[in-house]
């Protein structure tokens, strides 16, 4: 606790602490600003950053309505990702949700929950989205209903019709 009207940081400090707050996404190891990813994002951080969430739920234990899962409910929800369909160049755009919308591990509506009678923790849930918060789009799924997008910290699948694209980044 601060005894006196002394500044607790000092200007330079203050843009450092701005500048790495702005970097708030983490991808394969590397800090990216949401307002910069079409500049910064390369096709392999986001395979890498796919393929990390794949790699997450290989043998995880959960259950879809009621029903125990196994590693091939997980290998088809990885399918649905389409990995391997990130493209060399992306095809990076900007936009915003219209509506309220669950950010999603996979590109599916299931609830997985740890027991069988779980109703409250969904696994599949990462963060959910307000109308009017801002996203970038990085990636589709292989049936063309979601995106894989960034939102501040982190990215996720959100269905294409909670999501309005801007013509410009600026816009």
């Amino acid at each position: 606790v601060k005894n006196d009207d002394s500044a607790w940081l000092t200007l330079d400090e203050i843009k450092t602490v701005n500048a790495l707050n702005e970097k708030a996404v983490g991808i394969n190891g590397k800090l990216f600003s949401l307002t910069e990813l079409d500049k910064e994002l390369t096709a392999d951080d986001l395979r890498a950053d796919l393929q990390e969430i794949a790699d997450s739920v290989t043998d995880k234990a959960g259950f879809l309505n009621g029903r125990p899962i196994d590693n091939d409910y997980w290998q088809e929800q990885i399918g649905k990702s389409s990995i391997e369909a990130v493209p060399d160049e992306l095809n990076i755009r900007y936009g915003f949700s219209v509506e309220r919308a669950s950010l999603r591990l996979f590109p599916c509506e299931d609830f997985i929950g740890e027991t069988e009678t779980d109703l409250f923790y969904d696994e599949m849930l990462m963060s959910e989205f307000l109308p009017y918060m801002p996203l970038v789009i990085v990636h589709e799924s292989a049936d063309h209903e979601w995106y894989f997008v960034y939102m501040y910290g982190f990215g996720g699948w959100i269905r294409k019709n909670y999501v309005a694209i801007c013509p410009t980044r600026e816009e």
